[in-house]
């Protein structure tokens, strides 16, 4: 797939159960929408598939189109729906103002998003035994649904939290506070380990108000 991206995206993020999407794309196109390389949740098998170009170029043909006027054909699998399109661009960095499927009408994608909170999360695992030096685990992610998505990693105290009007925008958060705090992270996973200090940094970016 050189030159091309191949990414997999949740249908739901909120409900992993309902599977998942592929897109295919030009490298130019994956980098001006700035796409994760990967989600929430995912396994690395999922991250690691893909399919081959020719299964690929057999997708449902999209056309994207930015505000700037800048415009990519992008492919999907071929039950990918509007809404579900739509959903999955709203969790990119840079949204196209447009999509018009192949054969069909163009739409701009406001139109079709649902409004529902989202929230960025910090959770402390209680499943792990602090460091020697006193840090602890902690996970920093989003959700429509803190208690139902919290629920899937064990024994956890929720210690702060934010709302956000969508999952798009909570998803640029989730990304922005892992970049801000990414001398924490452990390679290659979604956790940080800190002491009680290095928490309350977290803590005083997600909740300033009350700093």
């Amino acid at each position: 797939m050189q030159n091309k991206h191949y990414c997999l995206q949740w249908k739901d993020p909120a409900d992993f159960s309902k599977g998942t999407i592929w897109t295919y794309m030009e490298t130019a196109a994956y980098e001006h929408a700035g796409i994760p390389r990967s989600e929430d949740g995912m396994s690395r098998f999922q991250k690691m598939g893909g399919h081959q170009p020719t299964v690929c170029m057999r997708g449902t043909k999209w056309e994207a189109t930015w505000e700037d006027g800048t415009t990519f054909t992008i492919r999907s699998s071929p039950q990918a729906t509007k809404p579900v399109m739509v959903s999955i661009a709203l969790r990119w960095t840079n949204p196209p103002k447009q999509l018009k499927r192949d054969g069909g009408q163009p739409f701009a994608v406001e139109t079709l998003k649902t409004t529902t909170d989202a929230y960025v999360y910090l959770v402390r695992l209680l499943t792990f035994e602090p460091t020697a030096s006193g840090a602890s685990y902690f996970k920093i992610g989003k959700a429509v649904s803190i208690p139902n998505r919290i629920k899937q990693f064990g024994p956890c105290e929720l210690i702060a939290h934010e709302v956000h009007t969508d999952p798009g925008s909570a998803l640029k958060r989730e990304t922005a506070l892992h970049s801000q705090f990414k001398q924490f992270r452990r390679p290659d996973t979604e956790i940080f380990l800190m002491t009680q200090q290095e928490l309350n940094q977290v803590v005083t970016a997600m909740n300033p108000a009350k700093a």
